[in-house]
């Protein structure tokens, strides 16, 4: 480019003798000028293609940057409303945190006065406990001393009845186990045992009377000790006991006050007046002895009798439920359900007269004439 610009600079310059007898150097310097002209077009044809390239490259590029300048403003968009919801958040978090430190204020509050209440709560408890445990204990002394107090009047009154009818009271009895009272009478050793409700509710106690009973058998089981045993109860609790009497097969056991201790004395020591068998002649003891023989005979002979109509009616039942017809059967069935038999009930404390018995028996036969049954 430098060589062109020279040689069109020379040309300018040149006289009309120098172009003359100089032209075969200008046209040497022309033609490099012309070969560096080629050169020049084509770096420029070159460089043009390159522009076009470099344009449409630009051109992409500015697209691209286009884009990106809209994806930047839609991304910083984003950044904006991230930054107003973090904004949002923190503030929200700030709040919240101030609410959370509020709770936990009143909460240690509210638990503070929980504690304080708790601990006036258990102090308040624990006097209430401890008056009740009191009450308890002074109930229970007062119980005890109740139950000693019944103890001792009834051994007040035992010796006092005793020396009266002169029966032996026993202190030390001659046997294991200590009853209460025990006295002496024909050679056998009576027990008369106090008992006394362990609480003022009386709901228990008969169940309590009824263990002592069972219980009373370690006495009576003992050689020498009557199979009776008395259990002295206060008098204002007698009306909640359903019944004055245990009957345990092998012994007894009666239920009585204070006020029937001397009764009973009085009754067991008439036995005493009783002793009259050694007084009997001999044809007296045999009547005794036949009568008492015939009463075996009876009974024996009746559960003999018994026992062969129990077995000869389950047979008529057997055979009857076997050659009947089921419609006989059924309707045998449903007159049975409707059928009820009334014996007479037998009630204790009641005797039943022999003249009663005398009595039904000739209205039976009576009957049993009219109808030619016999």
């Amino acid at each position: 480019m430098d060589m062109i610009k020279m040689f069109l600079r020379g040309i300018g310059e040149l006289n009309l003798w120098q172009r003359v007898f100089g032209w075969k150097k200008i046209r040497i310097q022309g033609q490099r000028c012309q070969e560096q002209i080629v050169l020049i077009e084509r770096v420029v044809r070159d460089l043009e293609s390159e522009n076009t390239d470099v344009k449409s490259v630009n051109k992409q590029l500015a697209f691209e940057r286009d884009q990106l300048d809209k994806q930047v403003e839609i991304r910083n968009s984003k950044i904006e409303a991230l930054e107003k919801y973090i904004s949002d958040a923190r503030k929200q978090i700030a709040g919240y945190e101030n609410e959370k430190e509020n709770r936990l204020k009143e909460h240690d509050n509210r638990i503070a006065r929980l504690d304080q209440a708790r601990i006036s709560y258990e102090t308040k408890e624990k006097s209430i406990h401890d008056d009740k445990l009191r009450e308890v204990e002074e109930y229970h002394e007062a119980m005890k001393k109740k139950w000693s107090v019944h103890e001792n009047e009834v051994e007040e009154v035992m010796r006092l009845l005793c020396n009266r009818h002169e029966v032996f009271y026993e202190d030390e009895v001659p046997f294991r186990g200590k009853p209460d009272n025990t006295v002496e009478i024909c050679d056998e050793y009576v027990i008369f045992d106090a008992k006394c409700p362990k609480t003022d509710d009386l709901k228990n106690f008969p169940a309590y009377i009824k263990s002592e009973a069972e219980k009373a058998i370690k006495y009576t089981k003992l050689e020498g000790v009557r199979n009776e045993v008395f259990l002295v109860i206060p008098t204002n609790t007698v009306e909640h006991l359903p019944k004055l009497s245990f009957d345990m097969a092998n012994y007894k056991v009666f239920v009585i006050t204070k006020d029937a201790l001397e009764p009973v004395i009085i009754a067991l020591k008439k036995r005493e007046n009783y002793e009259y068998l050694e007084q009997l002649s001999p044809e007296e003891r045999e009547n005794i002895c036949r009568v008492i023989g015939k009463f075996f005979h009876s009974a024996k002979r009746k559960v003999q009798i018994d026992l062969y109509f129990i077995q000869d009616m389950l047979d008529v039942l057997s055979s009857s439920q076997n050659q009947l017809p089921d419609t006989m059967l059924d309707e045998a069935h449903r007159f049975e359900k409707a059928e009820k038999l009334n014996p007479p009930m037998e009630k204790r404390s009641k005797e039943i007269p022999l003249s009663k018995l005398e009595e039904d028996y000739q209205k039976v036969k009576r009957d049993a004439d009219l109808r030619n049954v016999i």
